[in-house]
């Protein structure tokens, strides 16, 4: 029976070519590969395009500039006072110098673009490194999705972008050499790739993993064949084996080649055994930590981990007629699937009794005791190096969340692999990729869908937390307007600085100002770090710290502990508030340097920490105005200033002029409820009882249980 085109495919027959030799199909045909092309690039661009809001980006900055000045790395370091006499292995020194050549030109869009296209070619590779290995392209667009959403919560500009690039040359290189052409010049580049990640960060140990996983991995399948008698044509020559073997040691002698030699290879062994701050720190803490497992990017990683078992358990399944392996691996998919139930019960459960660290543990700890006992019931046909790959990866996820996205890009070949090669019988690659057009289609819609949906909706972190802030530029969690003000008024000297936020003063005002503590965990160690911890737990500890070292200034972010402390400096009085807003506050200590700048900016009466707005009155008003104003001037973004504004302004019964400062906040706040509510009360006294009326509407709608806007309401209402 000849066979009949559908109107569609009659249409479009390009991109249906694919599918016209019947049930075996030749090569995807160039219009759906195209397609798939065009939406993952703009989906690497949109997941990539955010406003920079790591801090430890400027210390990277600060470091290149430092390296290019002097010509050499830093030894000592060179940023604060407290530590000045420690070691500093800048082991992302050669990061810091290409962030700071994209930085001098071309600004902060300048490094969020050449963040993009850092993440765009790792993309690149790994699609390259998955074709190769046999994956289609059907299999990999939402395998993208799941990848890009997870790691989009480390696409940041911060150098451990290159370890994903670097990893992804890796897997490039080794399967366009396995499942390639046999070409050893492929093994042979990893040699100045090793050298380039060594410079570039830390975790070029795992690169070197890596390579000991591939000669492991290739030598077992190698020896299994001669025990089995298989097909030696699928294994590496044994002189190649060699080859494999040498690169690890070939490669841990590359790595020496950095400026602090040995110390290099030592460092990130160092950083991992400070436990404080593997404790404290969020990034270093395991991925079902309860700061971290009700993130979407733990949710995905279930969902992402959940298909790489099921694909590499169904690909890779000894096939023989034989009851026990049989019913062995029908058992262990048996029990991953009881394992996934578990985690979607927990997950709904209400309360959440069983999503606790201690269980969710448990649980993935399981999962890796699942995968190892499916390589030992089907030693003969699983593939070795893919076994490893997952297993390390996975381990390291298990350590430190920050690892989750490395475990992604390090797993992605061998899941699209995988998955591509459900059904087919075939261990290796196969040259042609046979997607169904259709699917393509369909993977490219979700991949859009997704991408859609961070940029339109928001990116979020989190199920419980707000979305990442959208455009470029930099964040509203940044203290920008706290050192613009500090670097106008010429504060200099030693300053007290919050732990995660050090960076941008480091950037901005080295040398003239020096801080006690920053994010680099391995210079401080963990006595400074106690120390600090220590002054903002208490007052008198605070005392202790300021007698021990000479503290010009402090630039600190709000904590729900800190009014006592700098209440009790204050009270002191050589202690004086010189600036404020929504995140953020300056004190400096009275001199005779900073004698004008406390005249002129001093803050009396204005305190967001402990101010009750009903501390407002008549003998304060006209103050609280005066400070209100000098706040909005030093950061116009803030909502602060525009609130007190308010606050004054309805004390001193202007009314309309409140109002337009309360629009303010709203303007940059807008769902800030009790800004809704001072809305209303001014519209009522005005005497607008339908503007009040629909001020606590929306305040109410924001917040159902805020009590006293309902009560408003009602009262209002009743009132018409």
């Amino acid at each position: 029976m000849a066979r009949r085109d559908s109107p569609t495919q009659r249409r479009w027959p390009a991109l249906f070519a694919s599918s016209a030799a019947g049930s075996v199909r030749p090569g995807l045909s160039w219009a759906p590969r195209l397609i798939g092309w065009i939406v993952l690039a703009g989906c690497v661009v949109a997941f990539n395009i955010s406003k920079m809001a790591n801090n430890d980006i400027w210390i990277h900055l600060k470091t290149g500039e430092y390296v290019l000045q002097t010509g050499w790395v830093p030894l000592k370091d060179p940023y604060s006072f407290t530590a000045a006499d420690h070691a500093y292995v800048a082991h992302e020194w050669l990061a810091a110098v290409l962030f700071y050549l994209v930085y001098a030109p071309f600004g902060v869009v300048g490094l969020t673009v050449f963040k993009a296209l850092v993440v765009a070619a790792a993309c690149v590779l790994l699609y390259g490194a998955a074709r190769t290995a046999g994956a289609r392209l059907s299999v990999m667009l939402p395998a993208f999705a799941l990848l890009l959403y997870i790691g989009s919560a480390r696409y940041i500009e911060r150098p451990y972008i290159f370890a994903y690039l670097i990893a992804a040359v890796y897997l490039w290189l080794f399967f366009r050499y396995r499942d390639g052409d046999r070409n050893r010049r492929w093994l042979y580049l990893i040699v100045p790739a090793d050298i380039l990640w060594t410079n570039l960060h830390g975790s070029f140990i795992q690169g070197l993993a890596m390579l000991a996983i591939f000669a492991v991995g290739e030598g077992l399948a190698s020896a299994r064949a001669r025990m089995l008698s298989g097909n030696h044509q699928q294994t590496l020559p044994s002189r190649d084996l060699i080859l494999l073997a040498a690169l690890v040691p070939v490669c841990v002698a590359a790595s020496l080649l950095n400026p602090y030699g040995v110390r290099m290879l030592t460092f990130p062994f160092e950083l991992t055994r400070l436990g404080l701050f593997m404790q404290r720190v969020y990034e270093w803490r395991p991925p079902y930590d309860a700061t971290y497992n009700y993130s979407t990017m733990f949710f995905l990683y279930l969902a992402y981990v959940g298909a790489l078992w099921t694909s590499f358990f169904f690909r890779y399944r000894d096939r023989r007629p034989l009851q026990w392996l049989r019913v062995g691996n029908a058992l262990l998919l048996g029990v991953l699937a009881l394992v996934y139930a578990l985690f979607a019960i927990f997950w709904f459960e209400k309360p959440a009794v069983h999503w606790t660290p201690a269980v969710l543990a448990s649980m993935l700890y399981a999962l890796l005791g699942l995968f190892f006992l499916f390589i030992v019931l089907n030693l003969r046909t699983v593939d070795f190096t893919h076994a490893g790959l997952v297993a390390f990866f996975y381990l390291l996820s298990l350590r430190h969340n920050r690892l989750v996205t490395d475990a992604v890009m390090g797993t992605f070949v061998t899941l699209t692999a995988s998955a591509s090669g459900l059904g087919a019988g075939e261990r290796r690659a196969t040259r042609v990729d046979r997607s169904n057009p259709l699917a393509v289609l369909l993977g490219a819609a979700l991949l859009l869908a997704v991408a859609a949906h961070a940029s339109l909706v928001g990116y979020y972190y989190s199920f419980r937390g707000k979305p990442r802030e959208k455009g470029v530029g930099i964040s509203r969690d940044m203290p920008t307007c706290a050192v613009d003000f500090i670097e106008r008024a010429r504060i200099s000297g030693n300053a007290f600085v919050s732990y995660s936020e050090a960076a941008q003063l480091i950037h901005r005002m080295y040398p003239a100002v020096k801080v006690n503590m920053d994010s680099r965990n391995d210079v401080y160690g963990e006595a400074l770090y106690r120390e600090y911890l220590d002054a903002l737990a208490s007052p008198e500890a605070m005392q202790a710290y300021l007698r021990r070292y000479p503290v010009d200034f402090f630039l600190l972010k709000y904590q729900p502990w800190l009014p006592e402390i700098f209440a009790t400096l204050e009270s002191t009085g050589e202690w004086a508030p010189v600036y404020y807003d929504d995140a953020w506050f300056v004190l400096v200590r009275l001199r005779a340097e900073t004698e004008a700048l406390v005249r002129r900016e001093a803050f009396h009466v204005l305190r967001p920490y402990r101010l009750d707005p009903r501390e407002v009155d008549g003998s304060n008003a006209t103050e609280l105005l005066g400070e209100a104003e000098r706040a909005i001037r030093n950061c116009p973004s803030a909502v602060l200033g525009y609130f007190m504004m308010g606050e004054a302004l309805r004390v001193l019964g202007r009314r309309e002029e409140a109002v337009a400062a309360t629009r303010e906040v709203l303007a940059r706040k807008p769902d800030d409820v009790s800004a809704y509510a001072r809305l209303a009360e001014d519209y009522a006294a005005m005497g607008k009882r339908e503007e009040a009326i629909a001020m606590l509407e929306r305040a109410v709608r924001l917040n159902p249980r805020f009590t006293k806007a309902r009560e408003f309401l009602e009262q209002l209402r009743r009132g018409r």
